[in-house]
């Protein structure tokens, strides 16, 4: 029986999927491994040669504060870090933007995409499928590859590979609808906006600088809020879920998702399915209706989608309470 994992506050958290394993493997192999080394050494070099003042220091053991669960998607240089966190002051004063700030904030880009390039050369897609969206991260060894430039392979550990859990996702619009994404309108909008804005500056004469294109910015984005606001109010995620019969739920499906995977998480489908349903029990009605129009347990299962013991369970129940009907 699969194991279940608690969270610090005693929330259920979702399975990790065996493929897991696959990663955490080999970061252990990596870290020993003279041509994973000689990257690493080679893009510290190629990262403090065009980022002076963001510099990875000497290698050495990290503090041991940063040990923790869950561990955070990246770790940064700890010159970026105290850069950003004064800026973040400053902001928070209500201080303008300087270029300096903007420096800051392309480092940040910049050392994301050298994280992610390692990650997917050292862990080929082909062998390492990694998925995508919602509760997925971009790469499950982000932080690991991270720990490994700023300090050295040698003080990074596999517990730093980040576990990715399957489970049931909701949504308050009908994804298979174009356009009924708030998120995607407000977007659109805010695109549109700033082509055409841009392509009035280019045809005048007013000259095109930084707070120019902020200032343009912000006023599409402002416009493209008021466009998607009037064809319907946002969906604030602080608010309670919409009715069950306006809820979407999905699950998403990962390329090397393998039968014990799916089947781990039946109790929790079938619970949310419950949940959403009009009908109390949606699966065991329908199971029930084959199940007296002659067809056995087994083609059921395999009717529905779920596993013979799931089957068994809602028509041993529905005998049982015949028999407390008689």
């Amino acid at each position: 029986m699969a194991r279940v994992r608690y969270d610090a506050d005693g929330r259920r958290l979702p399975r990790i999927p065996s493929a897991h394993r696959r990663f955490v493997t080999r970061a252990g192999t990596l870290m020993t491994d003279r041509h994973f080394l000689a990257a690493i050494c080679e893009a510290q070099a190629a990262w403090n040669d065009k980022h002076q003042h963001f510099p990875i220091g000497p290698a050495g053991p990290p503090p041991r504060e940063r040990w923790g669960h869950p561990v955070s998607e990246f770790a940064y240089p700890p010159t970026w870090s105290a850069e950003n966190w004064a800026m973040t002051e400053r902001l928070q004063r209500g201080e303008r933007q300087t270029d300096a700030d903007g420096v800051t904030g392309l480092a940040a880009y910049e050392w994301r995409q050298l994280v992610l390039r390692l990650c997917e050369h050292w862990w080929p897609a082909k062998y390492y499928p990694v998925p995508v969206g919602g509760r997925q991260r971009l790469h499950p060894c982000t932080r690991f590859v991270s720990d490994c430039l700023i300090w050295h392979p040698r003080f990074a550990h596999e517990e730093l590979v980040i576990p990715y859990g399957f489970g049931v996702e909701s949504l308050r619009y009908d994804p298979t609808e174009y356009g009924s994404n708030p998120d995607a309108r407000l977007w659109e909008h805010a695109f549109n906006g700033l082509r055409e804005r841009i392509a009035a500056h280019i045809d005048g004469d007013s000259p095109i600088n930084r707070e120019t294109l902020d200032r343009t910015a912000r006023e599409a984005h402002q416009d493209a809020w008021e466009a998607s606001h009037a064809e319907g109010p946002p969906l604030d995620p602080r608010k309670p879920m919409q009715p069950a019969a306006d809820e979407f739920l999905f699950v998403r499906l990962h390329p090397a998702m393998t039968s014990p995977d799916w089947q781990g998480m039946e109790a929790e489908v079938l619970s949310a399915l419950g949940r959403s349903a009009s009908e109390p029990d949606p699966l065991g009605e329908h199971a029930r209706e084959l199940h007296r129009q002659g067809q056995s347990g087994k083609a059921i299962a395999h009717l529905l989608g779920v596993t013979p013991r799931v089957i068994r369970y809602h028509l041993a129940g529905n005998l049982h309470n015949n028999d407390e009907t008689t």
